[in-house]
């Protein structure tokens, strides 16, 4: 993994910035600060925008979506481990296409004239959108230049797998070359289905679409729930504090002791961050992008984020036509207090 060492005086003044900005789960999160980086030893100075625009439960929540602007010369992704939390500090930096395009092969691909900047949020990767040379097709390019748990291979080779199974982008190209990795697919028409009114029986019926590919060959199963279990229970020292401010109740044992009584026994395919943005409606026809997550897990993983996505785009009031699409008349409230309480265990 590429990391960005930084001095421990940038590191508090980071740290000083993210805690100024921390608000509990009781108040509304919509703030900006701008922070200054100063760099020790040259003395440069960083300034970086910092915007919460969301309501979110827990300081891990508000951590994971804080979006920083205007950083001229960082890298993309600033890792701080602390006691309890990896701070993963997501920017948008200024970088020019040609020094990130180190691939010649690209090139032979794609029409480079065409290529377009997508603004696709924080994340860690650029995103483009051209042409290829031979059909004038459009695709997709991106391009990842950061090592990140959701790398551009892992995307690819999902992809791949999936094709012809469900309404998804077909790859077509894939490479690594200097620390910098390179994704060639297909542009999937459409807009985010949070753009949509009563959305929720559609959602439904495309998720249940995803569960019901079948699983026997699938290769993709760090998400099961055994994996998770096993993951939760390692982190269990670290996160606990986190699990206290949502779960005054519970002790360790009490966690331990619900965790393994209530794993979920389902295993489908899911897509892994089954969110209405990464939910594409085109004339009624849906499509799904952002799959490097995809694999084997419980069912509950996909509706747990997909609730989370519903609040955030405050839309939770068509939940319930949601289930009606999937078909089921209720969900089971211990699976997702299972799932809430392992994804404190998945920054």
């Amino acid at each position: 993994m590429n990391k960005l060492k930084i001095p421990t005086k940038i590191f508090n003044d980071i740290k000083k910035g993210i805690e100024n900005l921390i608000i509990t789960k009781e108040e509304k999160l919509e703030k900006e600060a701008t922070i200054k980086l100063v760099d020790d030893i040259t003395e440069e100075e960083i300034e970086a925008q910092i915007t919460f625009k969301q309501n979110f439960r827990t300081i891990k929540e508000a951590i994971e979506n804080i979006s920083i602007t205007s950083i001229k010369n960082a890298s993309e992704y600033l890792d701080f481990i602390g006691e309890v939390i990896v701070y993963r500090i997501k920017t948008d930096i200024e970088v020019d296409i040609k020094e990130l395009i180190k691939d010649s092969e690209i090139y032979n691909i794609i029409d480079k004239d065409k290529l377009k900047e997508l603004k696709l949020g924080r994340s860690d990767t650029k995103v483009f959108k051209t042409k290829l040379k031979s059909n004038h097709q459009e695709v997709i390019l991106k391009i990842q230049y950061i090592e990140n748990k959701n790398n551009l291979k892992e995307e690819y080779k999902r992809l791949k797998w999936i094709e012809g199974k469900l309404n998804t982008p077909k790859a077509y190209y894939y490479n690594e070359k200097d620390n910098i990795k390179y994704l060639i697919m297909e542009y999937k028409k459409g807009y985010p289905s949070f753009e949509f009114e009563n959305i929720g029986y559609q959602l439904g019926k495309a998720l249940k679409q995803i569960h019901q590919v079948n699983i026997e060959n699938c290769p993709f199963d760090k998400y099961s729930p055994e994996q998770l279990l096993s993951n939760f229970l390692a982190k269990l020292d670290s996160i606990y504090p986190e699990i206290q401010d949502n779960y005054k109740d519970e002790t360790k044992e009490t966690v331990i002791e619900f965790m393994k009584e209530n794993i979920p026994t389902d295993k489908v395919l899911t897509h892994g961050d089954y969110s209405m943005p990464n939910i594409l409606i085109n004339n009624g026809e849906i499509s799904f992008i952002d799959l490097g997550e995809l694999g084997i897990s419980t069912k509950y993983l996909d509706i747990y984020y997909l609730m989370k996505s519903l609040k955030i785009n405050k839309k939770e009031e068509i939940f319930e036509e949601f289930l009606k699409g999937y078909g089921i008349d209720k969900i089971n409230n211990n699976y997702i207090k299972w799932m809430d309480l392992i994804d404190m265990s998945l920054c």
